[in-house]
């Protein structure tokens, strides 16, 4: 991001790749300084607008050495929400979020946690998407050998069927699962790296950081 300052199409494509995927995190901080799901809506998407504004100084401002992408947006956006009806509004309601990932966060809501918490939580989600993204993408263009399918259902939330039961569907063996599982998770956990890493600073710890992102992820 830092030698995309000075090329404004390679920083609007950078800011896109890893700001906008992130806007669970921000929708939770919304809500939990009292905007309503609608004006949460609209404050993410304003705030996501004025980062990706070719006149906006974002990039002029990130110091790596002041620590992680996840800290300085949730500063940014709070600093955002505080000046919200000083400014005008620049975005539409609506625009890119997609309605039954909200409906899954007003769950969230609803929990005792902490704003902090549901934050971490959501930013820990989209890291895992964007390995997940990166992961399928490998066995849909042919970098590495086996079903696509089976991917998405080995790192699914929610319980994966027995292995026997898998096997059988995608003709394998039990033992063949098995090698596949162990590749396909040794691959996630690097990908799942990388996507840490791009949101740090340069003297930022990325196994401290990836282990939060695990650890906000189980929560």
């Amino acid at each position: 991001m830092l030698s995309a300052r000075g090329d404004p199409e390679r920083r609007r494509a950078l800011l896109e790749e890893l700001v906008r995927p992130r806007w669970r995190p921000l929708y939770l901080l919304a809500r939990k300084h009292g905007l309503d799901s609608a004006s949460a809506d609209d404050a993410v998407q304003s705030f996501l607008v004025r980062l990706l504004d070719p006149d906006n100084d974002f990039l002029a401002r990130l110091d790596p050495s002041l620590g992680s992408l996840r800290a300085y947006l949730k500063t940014a956006f709070r600093n955002h929400l505080a000046n919200l009806f000083e400014r005008e509004r620049t975005a539409k309601r609506g625009a890119g979020v997609r309605h039954a990932d909200v409906n899954e966060l007003e769950e969230w809501l609803a929990s005792p946690v902490s704003v902090d918490a549901l934050y971490d939580k959501a930013w820990a989600l989209a890291a895992f998407e964007e390995a997940m993204t990166a992961l399928e993408a490998d066995y849909a263009n042919g970098a590495r050998r086996g079903p696509v399918g089976l991917v998405g259902e080995l790192f699914a939330f929610d319980s994966a069927p027995a292995y026997a039961e898998l096997a059988a569907r995608y003709g394998m063996s039990v033992p063949q699962l098995k090698s596949f599982v162990f590749r396909a998770k040794r691959r996630f956990r690097e990908l799942l790296r990388e996507c840490v890493a791009n949101t740090l600073g340069e003297n930022e710890d990325i196994d401290a950081e990836l282990r939060r992102v695990i650890e906000a992820l189980a929560s």
